[in-house]
């Protein structure tokens, strides 16, 4: 996306390396806030959440 592109560009100027880490897929689909939102907002079964979240997220928001 642009902010990535940007990123690589300008952070160097700034002895910064910008790294870019792919972003996390489930069911082939990215994995978002907005997606994980809308689950916790829908009050969907735990397993699902547990498939997005990484542990420190899970234990942070008190999931599984």
């Amino acid at each position: 996306n642009q902010y990535n592109i940007s990123a690589q560009k300008v952070l160097p100027q700034y002895g910064v390396e910008a790294v870019i880490i792919p972003r996390k897929m489930v069911h082939g689909k990215v994995v978002s806030a907005s997606v994980v939102r809308k689950c916790l907002d829908a009050r969907v079964d735990v397993d699902e959440l547990e498939e997005l979240l990484p542990d420190t997220t899970r234990e942070m928001l008190g999931i599984g």
